[in-house]
């Protein structure tokens, strides 16, 4: 370069392109970070794999409101298949819909969905399969249909999918890396206690309007109360404690025991450390009725008795 060109360029702030086949400005450094991403994912086969398997969950996604739809429709699972259609649902549809670059295969039988992958390598495999069952509730035929991943889907052990419980582990290991000391988690995780007393608490409620009150008479005349032995028009208190400790549910791992009596509710927990101490209570007591032209209110209070309070991890807004 001359000596005038150098001094133009010094002159007016210019820069030099690079030369022909110089492609150091295009280093990974200075790609965006999409780019460095999917570099990064190239490098790593398992990323790549996962990356692209999530096309297969998407269409997993799809197969299951279809099949939710025809249990909605038919009250069973019997004609939830692949080459079957309904009121609001088509599984023959969907399942030909669901064909991808990805997807070599997929199959609904009796509301169970297998999916095939294609074109996914990893560890010398191309081919991984992908089977949701549905389970339907013993109490509610009409209820809403729980999935599960089944053990012998092989994206499992290749660590290309997971199922709820090790998502939740996943998550939750997260979670507490993100907490600034054991008693943030302990608070953090006594909430799901807070959520299922919620669920106690409107259960209770639809009680009180049902019985005229915590304690009175059902539609057949008879002595009655808002109590875990009970259930009601629209209300069912000895299904909801159940529910609420059922262990199978994501907000239910922290919960040992509920119980509900004249509509005080109590819940003990499990799982949750602060100080020595492992196991807490939260008691939620109906302190107040308030009426007025327009609606009926119960006011509810944080017991001084729950351990909750002293610990730390709860406070009056529970009962909020």
């Amino acid at each position: 370069m001359s000596g005038l060109m150098a001094a133009l360029i010094a002159a007016f702030g210019l820069t030099m392109l690079p030369a022909c086949g110089d492609d150091s400005a295009g280093s990974a450094a200075s790609k965006p970070p999409v780019q460095q991403r999917a570099a990064k994912e190239d490098k790593d086969p398992l990323a790549a794999a996962q990356k692209q398997f999530t096309e297969v969950v998407k269409a997993a996604g799809y197969l299951k409101q279809q099949v939710d739809l025809c249990f909605f429709d038919t009250g069973s699972l019997t004609n939830c298949n692949d080459g079957q259609k309904g009121t609001g649902w088509n599984l023959k549809r969907a399942a030909e819909d669901a064909a991808d670059e990805y997807l070599a295969g997929v199959s609904v039988r009796n509301g169970l969905i297998t999916l095939t992958s294609r074109g996914i390598s990893l560890n010398g495999k191309d081919a991984f399969s992908l089977i949701l069952v549905p389970e339907v509730s013993k109490e509610d035929k009409f209820g809403a249909l729980k999935w599960k991943i089944d053990a012998s889907s092989t994206c499992l052990a290749a660590g290309l999918c997971e199922d709820e419980k090790t998502r939740n582990a996943r998550q939750e290991e997260k979670a507490v890396k993100e907490d600034k000391d054991p008693l943030a988690t302990a608070r953090r995780r006594f909430k799901d206690l807070g959520k299922q007393a919620n669920f106690l608490r409107q259960q209770v409620y639809i009680c009180f309007l049902d019985i005229g009150g915590l304690t009175g008479k059902n539609a057949q005349g008879n002595a009655a109360s808002c109590s875990d032995d009970q259930k009601g028009t629209a209300w069912d208190l000895q299904r909801a404690v159940a529910d609420v400790t059922n262990t199978e549910y994501k907000y239910t791992d922290y919960v040992a025991g509920a119980s509900v009596k004249n509509g005080v509710i109590t819940l003990t927990s499990r799982g949750i450390t602060a100080g020595e101490k492992d196991s807490f209570s939260l008691i939620l007591t109906p302190a107040d009725i308030k009426k007025d032209k327009f609606d009926t209110t119960i006011i509810w209070k944080v017991d001084p008795a729950s351990t909750c309070l002293s610990a730390g991890i709860c406070d009056e807004t529970f009962a909020k």
